[in-house]
């Protein structure tokens, strides 16, 4: 079972496909959640991927759950964001509260 690691509300800033998915057209869908608003749940895998993380976002109306993958936090000028590289994609969130 995943362990929670901490809660936010925040917005996804962007998706980006990283080198091994950038020529797979199947990805595209992931660009749909660029401007998502919600509630960020981070968790740390485990088992399979033990010790990688990935996020479970949503809203009353959608959710993401991302693959599992690295985890940083970075400030740029009093504004917090996460970086989530998973195998596929590489997603920016800003953390709204």
């Amino acid at each position: 079972m995943p362990k929670l690691i901490d809660k936010y509300f925040g917005m996804i800033v962007s998706v980006e496909p990283t080198e091994k998915s950038k020529d797979d057209e199947s990805w595209i869908w992931r660009k749909d959640y660029e401007g998502f608003i919600g509630v960020i749940s981070i968790y740390e895998s485990q088992r399979l991927s033990r010790g990688e993380h990935f996020i479970v976002m949503n809203n009353d109306t959608r959710y993401i759950k991302t693959g599992t993958g690295t985890l940083t936090y970075t400030k740029i000028m009093d504004e917090n964001f996460i970086t989530l590289n998973t195998t596929n994609s590489i997603y920016t969130i800003k953390i709204l509260t």
